[in-house]
């Protein structure tokens, strides 16, 4: 049995058809359907966060959905009974059910059918948690990777309170007493119990060898109430992808969409185009 195949295309550049293809996705897999998203491009390929919303969407375990040509297209449709394509710029369409973004205003997008014709309007969903905004001094740093990441240490505090602070440090080194070596990044997380961790730090010898690392070029950053001296961070600020990128000086993903927000977009789809015609243009029924 082929692939049931809905596209989806823009004649308003910029103005978004991912959210159109993201939430189709999402609706086929609250309807209990697996379903694979495709990013059908020509000389172009789609940005890493498009790739990601739509993977996510579909509920892949894939970090970034498949993109590329019509033969790579082809292939998935033998594997796949279910398939929703984003068409990039100018790329014909494969055949089947279609909506077509017309155009996007202040006020919302307009949606063509193309299989009845009809014009839907349907207002702006919030798209915070899918594509977050990204700051002029963020998009200037360097992509982060295993390559180019500076080398990171967190301090072990006998007396931690905020692991999850640090989930987005990926390869940093957990210190328990001075290592060999210059870090480019030193974090001294929050204490539970300030007076006996920095004894701790002392009696470890920490407390020079920080001051030794910070004198050949380390940076000392301390989060919540410093228990040495360092520039300072809220608590809880570096579970930001932005405020940890700046830290690194590397520019991190942003995380995977929340579950909630991904749902949202596919109640707001069905709000949009009635239940009955996504039923009838991505299950065939």
């Amino acid at each position: 049995m082929p692939a049931h195949i809905v596209s989806v295309t823009s004649r308003a550049p910029g103005a978004g058809p991912t959210l159109v293809a993201a939430a189709l996705c999402r609706w086929l897999r609250r309807e209990h359907h697996p379903v694979c998203p495709f990013a059908l491009c020509g000389d172009g390929r789609p940005d890493a966060r498009t790739l990601q919303v739509l993977a996510c969407a579909a509920g892949l375990l894939e970090s970034q959905a498949a993109a590329g040509g019509s033969a790579a297209l082809a292939t998935l449709a033998e594997q796949w009974d279910f398939l929703v394509v984003e068409c990039g710029p100018g790329v014909e369409p494969p055949p089947g059910p279609r909506f077509d973004l017309l155009s996007a205003s202040a006020n919302g997008l307009e949606l063509l059918d193309a299989v009845s014709g009809e014009t839907l309007p349907v207002p702006w969903p919030d798209t915070s948690a899918l594509f977050p905004e990204i700051p002029p001094a963020l998009a200037r740093l360097p992509e982060w990777t295993y390559q180019n990441a500076p080398r990171v240490g967190i301090i072990s505090l006998p007396h931690l309170s905020n692991f999850a602070d640090f989930r987005l440090f990926r390869g940093a080194e957990w210190i328990a007493s001075p290592p060999p070596g210059l870090f480019n990044l030193l974090i001294v997380p929050v204490s539970a119990e300030e007076g006996f961790d920095r004894q701790w730090l002392t009696e470890e010898g920490l407390d020079a060898w920080l001051e030794r690392q910070r004198e050949q070029g380390s940076s000392i950053l301390c989060t919540g109430s410093p228990i040495f001296p360092g520039e300072t961070v809220a608590a809880g600020a570096l579970q930001d992808f932005r405020a940890a990128s700046i830290a690194l000086g590397r520019r991190l993903p942003p995380p995977d969409p929340e579950e909630s927000a991904l749902d949202a977009l596919a109640v707001w789809l069905e709000r949009g185009a009635g239940a009955a015609r996504l039923c009838e243009r991505c299950l065939g029924s």
